[in-house]
């Protein structure tokens, strides 16, 4: 029978304090965090699916309490607008395992597989270096599976533009690819090797083939920022973000209904308008065939657009129609590219 999450914890925990009470207080937290409404991937489900692997190389564990303890911890924090969400997780560990008692040596261990998560370079530690393939896994999952996986990353980075989000994601899959070898362990890379190739190659396919610069048949240079059409929230920040930046003069702004809006203004003497159109997403777009230093402005203005985030507020109100999304996957617009 498969243990569920609290039986695991208390029997882990339980080695080293007697104190039911003070266990619950910690698991009651640990698995807030890990309920967090904005999170689509690093959430139970993680931890579920981390734990059928650790019962699958169990045998292959030398010290289960320490890999039990990191698949708990390893993400507890995470927060897609910091960079210390590893440290502030070994942080949160090492507090809770202090107070439940737990040696300073096991402490010590487990915080250091948090740590190293973080970049997934090989360790001379077998056990966490086991750990990180568990944690990598997905990306050997079969296509679907792989693709459903990609969609909710993209949705816990909402807050990001697509254009930006994307940039990113493609610098992270170019540097995994770079690898000699994506796995650390023979067991991981026998299994899952070669499939993740596949899939990593696939998506950076994918992405460097979206066309976020383009010249329209009438003449308009085009610029997107979030090619996702059902996610107007962007053209809404967006036009928030030109009210107050400095040297933009509003002509009009008009917004007709959920699908369609229309942003014109000048912007150092040229004339620009942000759209949202609901089959095309947001995008700047410049008059009919731009002068050399009107497309210049624009790049310039929408190095601006890319600062654009959506506030913690709008992110949980997007939760619920995130969530229905996923269960339609794949979308209509899932890719746009240039084909």
């Amino acid at each position: 029978m498969v243990k569920n999450l609290t039986n695991r914890y208390d029997e882990c925990m339980g080695k080293f304090c007697t104190n039911p009470q003070r266990i619950s207080m910690c698991y009651t937290e640990l698995i807030k965090h890990y309920q967090e409404p904005w999170r689509y991937y690093h959430n139970l489900d993680h931890l579920t699916a981390l734990f059928k692997e650790f019962d699958t190389v169990k045998s292959q564990i030398q010290d289960t309490t320490i890999v039990t303890l990191a698949i708990f911890y390893h993400d507890v924090i995470y927060d897609v607008l910091r960079s210390d969400n590893e440290a502030k997780s070994a942080t949160l560990c090492e507090d809770h395992l202090t107070k439940l008692h737990v040696p300073d040596s096991i402490i010590n261990d487990v915080t250091s597989a948090i740590l190293a998560s973080g970049d997934h370079s090989v360790t001379e530690h077998s056990d966490i270096n086991l750990f990180m393939d568990m944690d990598l896994a997905v990306l050997g999952a079969p296509q679907r599976e792989y693709k459903t996986y990609c969609r909710k990353i993209r949705y816990e980075y909402i807050a990001y533009p697509g254009v930006l989000f994307d940039q990113g994601r493609a610098l992270v899959l170019a540097e995994l690819s770079s690898k000699n070898s994506i796995f650390k362990t023979d067991h991981y890379t026998n299994r899952f090797e070669e499939q993740a190739r596949e899939n990593l190659e696939a998506e950076l396919k994918a992405l460097k083939s979206r066309n976020y610069t383009s010249v329209l048949d009438s003449g308009e240079y085009v610029q997107y920022l979030e090619f996702d059409s059902n996610l107007s929230e962007f053209y809404t920040a967006a036009c928030q973000f030109l009210d107050e930046l400095t040297g933009v003069r509003k002509i009009t702004h008009a917004s007709r209904w959920l699908d369609s809006g229309c942003y014109q203004f000048d912007y150092r003497g040229v004339r620009l308008q942000l759209n949202y159109e609901g089959s095309l997403g947001t995008y700047l777009k410049t008059e009919a065939n731009p002068s050399e230093n009107d497309r210049k402005v624009a790049d310039e203005l929408f190095e601006h657009l890319t600062q654009v985030r959506l506030t913690s507020a709008v992110v949980l109100g997007m939760s619920g129609f995130l969530n229905r999304a996923l269960n339609q996957f794949p979308s209509p617009n899932d890719l746009r590219s240039s084909s």
